[in-house]
């Protein structure tokens, strides 16, 4: 296994005898952190495969052969294991972060600054400056997001983050804050008139 950027690709030494490629496969398995899921199926016309856009970490990996034989699948014994790490540098934080109150009350409009060659962002809330933060929404496609349903008078803290398209997280932006408040002005009261 050999990581460049993002991916990970694999090779092996292919099995001399697929008898009917149609019907023989490689299967693929990466270590989850529990057990080794299945995550692709190789044709046996092939010896190689690519695991894609994965963040930052080592994975762990092995190859089995599969075969259809008299209606039923047959898996031979797993090859060892091989592991590759990916690690690519995070993008930069987000600048700019600004919190508008909106005159009606009970939210608060967030903005922030495009980073370069990124497309998402994370943004998360805190009720003390400094955190800890919740995320409030995560692969934000925007750069502008209005967080409803707070209480007036509150001051809200925010951070926000960028994402690469693999997932890798920049470090929190500077910090900005906001107070939800009803600034749309009360219909006085009319009372019927009397006699």
């Amino acid at each position: 296994a050999s990581a460049q950027d993002s991916n990970i690709t694999l090779t092996w030494n292919p099995n001399p005898d697929t008898g009917n490629a149609a019907d023989y496969y490689y299967v693929v398995q990466r270590w989850n952190g529990q057990t080794m899921d299945d995550i692709a199926w190789v044709s046996a016309n092939t010896a190689t495969f690519m695991d894609y856009g994965l963040p930052n970490g080592t994975y762990r990996y092995r190859i089995g052969a599969k075969a259809f034989v008299n209606y039923s699948w047959l898996i031979s014994d797993f090859s060892g294991e091989s592991s590759a790490s990916v690690s690519v540098t995070p993008p930069a934080a987000p600048s700019g972060l600004a919190v508008i109150a909106p005159a009606a009350g009970n939210s608060l409009d967030i903005t922030w600054q495009p980073v370069s060659g990124i497309s998402n962002y994370n943004l998360y809330r805190s009720a003390t400056p400094g955190g800890p933060y919740t995320a409030v929404r995560s692969w934000l496609g925007t750069l502008a997001y209005r967080d409803g349903g707070l209480t007036n008078g509150t001051n809200f803290y925010y951070v926000v983050t960028a994402l690469d398209y693999a997932g890798n997280e920049s470090p929190y932006s500077a910090e900005a804050f906001g107070i939800p408040l009803d600034l749309v002005a009360q219909k006085p009261a009319l009372f019927k008139p009397t006699l």
